[in-house]
């Protein structure tokens, strides 16, 4: 029984194995060796931006702008929406509850305890490229928080792992860093300061 349940353990490890090399075939340049959590971290952000989008596009918030939630992570599943009164859940929840900043008062009753998502946590940073705050309070209602643009960071709990960011043109940036504070503005002269960009393949 102890060896059919071992084999079944090795088989599924072999599994997840064998997804994370086909997705890291879908994305990654071939050249670079990427960690299964790795390929994860930037599915689960590819995921956040297409989230974005959808948030963009249907005007989530009824604010009369198409602009994106730049607030936290997790209201892109807990956020409730204003003609339903019910969760929006445009990502996975295991995406949502993986943020380490997340603004409970958006979204009252769904508090949860930050959990890592397969080695990594998410958060969305504090400041663009100019160094302005992302997050722009909307004066006519004095609570949503909307942008013209994000920054999503994949933060890994093992510091030997990249962290990852995304922006709404679905660039995506990685460098191994020691703080997150290093992360909570997109650089604006990422390779000076020793982001790399991730090419997509599609």
């Amino acid at each position: 029984m102890q060896n059919a349940n071992r084999s079944l353990k090795v088989s599924m490890v072999l599994g997840l194995m064998v997804v994370a090399v086909i997705l890291a075939m879908q994305y990654f340049d071939p050249k670079d060796t990427w960690h299964p959590s790795e390929v994860n971290a930037v599915n689960s952000l590819i995921a956040i931006y297409e989230a974005e989008w959808k948030w963009n596009t249907l005007d989530t918030d009824k604010n009369m702008k198409h602009d994106f939630w730049a607030r936290d992570i997790a209201g892109l599943y807990f956020y409730n929406n204003p003609s339903t009164g019910k969760s929006i859940k445009y990502i996975p929840r295991e995406i949502a509850i993986a943020d380490l900043s997340p603004h409970f008062n958006f979204y009252l009753g769904n508090q949860f305890e930050c959990t890592p998502e397969k080695g990594y946590n998410f958060k969305m940073a504090l400041y663009d490229v100019s160094g302005f705050y992302l997050a722009q309070k909307d004066p006519t209602t004095n609570l949503e928080y909307c942008s013209d643009d994000f920054c999503a960071i994949a933060f890994p709990v093992n510091p030997n792992l990249h962290t990852f960011l995304i922006n709404s043109n679905k660039t995506i940036l990685y460098k191994k860093i020691n703080q997150l504070s290093e992360a909570n503005k997109w650089p604006s002269e990422p390779e000076k300061s020793g982001w790399k960009e991730l090419i997509l393949k599609n």
